[in-house]
């Protein structure tokens, strides 16, 4: 384990042996990191991948919904908007 942290040349080996690289790549270790205390797992270990969480297709479309109308409110409040300010200019 020793040799793997601190040994390039031990290391290369290892990963070569694994198939992670060819004879041409060089390694290079990064230190300071820290170590990740959720991944505690190994080369090689079977992990269960967690069941995905969807937003409910009904919660999407009542947003879409929603969406519509406020951007049919705004353009009816613009046009009337606009209207009364050219109904204002024509009676000066």
């Amino acid at each position: 384990m020793s040799s793997l942290l601190y040994d390039r040349d031990t290391l290369s080996i290892h990963a070569r042996e694994l198939g992670y690289a060819s004879s041409q790549e060089r390694f290079i270790r990064i230190v300071g990191l820290g170590v990740n205390q959720k991944n505690l797992t190994s080369h090689g270990e079977l992990v269960i991948a967690a069941e995905p969480k969807y937003f409910p297709n009904i919660n999407i479309r009542i947003i879409a919904v929603l969406a519509a109308i406020s951007i049919i409110i705004c353009l009816l409040v613009f046009d009337l908007l606009k209207r009364l300010k050219y109904r204002e200019y024509d009676e000066n």
